[in-house]
């Protein structure tokens, strides 16, 4: 029972596994394809805050960063945040 997932139970040695590059799709590249357009959709979907009139850019772009890897991590947070902004105005 421990080695089952979604009603299916992994003890062959034919069972799925790391699938290499060459010849087809492999595991990395459609694990890596799905994290770039997660990020991307995150990446998108923020709208922070006008910045303040003296903030460098370089300072927004980290800020808008962290705010990609809470959404990455935690998507609630980011919904929970907004709400408290549209409830505080």
């Amino acid at each position: 029972m421990g080695n089952e997932i979604f009603g299916h139970s992994f003890t062959n040695s034919s069972d799925p596994k790391w699938v290499p590059e060459p010849g087809t799709r492999g595991t990395f590249s459609i694990l890596s394809v799905c994290l770039v357009t997660l990020g991307l959709c995150v990446w998108t979907a923020i709208h922070l805050n006008v910045p303040e009139h003296r903030e460098a850019g370089g300072k927004q772009l980290i800020r808008k960063i962290g705010w990609l890897v809470l959404g990455l991590l935690s998507p609630e947070l980011i919904a929970y945040t907004a709400f408290r902004q549209y409830m505080h105005n």
